[in-house]
């Protein structure tokens, strides 16, 4: 009886879905420096949309890396090539500030984590 009522669980009760969150590299953001990740401060909720991608829409490769956190994520040596994404599911509250270490002067961004209510 158990092994039914479980079965019967996941069949009807497929739990959460998490939707990701898209940001992006936009085409010339290596060239031009009024260019930014898009969009460059996003929120997410712990369970609800807590993993983030990055698209690189560029022609040049990006890294994607946290200057600040409660938990390091991204990789300074890790490229993201043109066309490629990158993702990272987001499991402590905080504020993340990362950045592009190829170009650090203009491609800056925050993920703020909050816990899910």
């Amino acid at each position: 009886m158990i092994i039914v009522g479980l079965a019967y669980f996941f069949l009807y009760n497929p739990g959460t879905t998490i939707t990701p969150v898209a940001v992006v590299m936009p085409s010339g953001v290596a060239s031009n420096t009024n260019l930014n990740f898009q969009p460059s401060t996003i929120t997410v909720v712990i369970g609800v949309n807590n993993t983030v991608v990055w698209t690189n829409k560029d022609t040049t490769a990006h890294t994607v890396v946290n200057a600040t956190a409660p938990v390091a994520f991204g990789s300074a040596t890790s490229l993201i090539a043109a066309g490629q994404p990158f993702s990272y599911t987001f499991t402590v509250p905080g504020t993340y500030n990362y950045f592009c270490n190829l170009h650090p002067t203009n491609m800056k961004g925050t993920v703020i984590v909050k816990a899910h209510a």
